[in-house]
C-alpha cells in the first residue's frame, strides 16, 4: 500500500504532467525528512515549480482539517528559490501555523538574481481552490503558494494589509520586478 507522501507526489506528477527532481532540505537524520520537488519548465519553458514534501509529515497544534505543503512558482530557471520554500518548512515544521497573507522573512537575498528577500503566503493564484486540497488516508493537504517579495513590501503588507499589495496588481512570478515599497515610498514623499 502506497505511503501518503508516494500518493502526494503522484499527484503532483499527474497535476504537472511531468516528474520532478527532488532535493532533500532537512538532515539525512531527520526524521521525517523535508525535500523538495521541483518541476522544471512547468507550466511552461523558463519557468519552474517547486513543491514541499516533508511539512505535513509533522503535527502542529493549530492544523485541525488540513497541513500545508508550500510550493512556489517562479519565472526563473534558478532552484534557489524552491531550496528557500523548502528551508523555510524544514525550520519552522511543527512551530508555526502558515496561515493566510502572513509574511516571511528569509533575512537574506533568496536567488542571485534579485534583491527579495521575503515571502507571502497565499492560496496558488493560477489553480482551482479544489486542487490544492489534497485527500489521502493519513492527512488533507493543502498547497499555499509562497510568493516572493521585498523586504520593503514585507513590512508594507504588515502594516497595511495584504489588500495594499493586490492593489497594486504586482506580476508575482517575476522575480525581477520593481519593489512596489518604493513606489509607496515615493508617493507619501510627492
Amino acid at each position: 500500500m502506497p505511503t501518503d507522501e508516494e500518493l502526494y507526489l503522484d499527484y503532483l506528477d499527474k497535476l504537472t504532467g511531468a516528474k520532478p527532481e527532488f532535493q532533500l532540505i532537512s538532515k539525512e537524520d531527520n526524521s521525517p525528512p523535508v525535500y523538495i520537488a521541483t518541476y522544471q519548465n512547468v507550466p511552461k519553458n523558463g519557468v519552474f515549480t517547486s513543491f514541499t514534501l516533508g511539512l505535513s509529515s509533522v503535527d502542529y497544534e493549530h492544523w485541525q482539517y488540513a497541513r500545508p505543503e508550500l510550493m512556489i512558482r517562479v519565472n526563473s530557471t534558478d532552484i534557489s528559490w524552491g531550496l528557500a520554500v523548502g528551508t523555510v518548512a524544514n525550520h519552522a515544521r511543527g512551530k508555526y501555523g502558515f496561515h493566510l497573507t502572513d509574511t516571511v522573512n528569509f533575512n537574506a537575498k533568496i536567488a542571485h538574481e534579485s534583491e527579495m528577500s521575503a515571502f507571502l503566503i497565499y492560496h496558488p493564484l493560477d489553480m482551482n481552490k479544489e486542487i490544492t486540497k489534497i485527500k489521502l488516508p493519513g492527512r488533507t493537504i493543502t498547497l499555499l503558494q509562497m510568493i516572493p517579495i521585498y523586504d520593503g513590501e514585507m513590512r508594507l503588507i504588515r502594516e497595511n494589509g495584504f489588500e495594499w499589495f493586490t492593489k497594486l496588481n504586482p506580476d508575482i512570478y517575476d522575480v525581477q520586478r520593481k519593489d512596489l515599497s518604493i513606489k509607496k515610498s515615493e508617493i507619501q514623499n510627492s
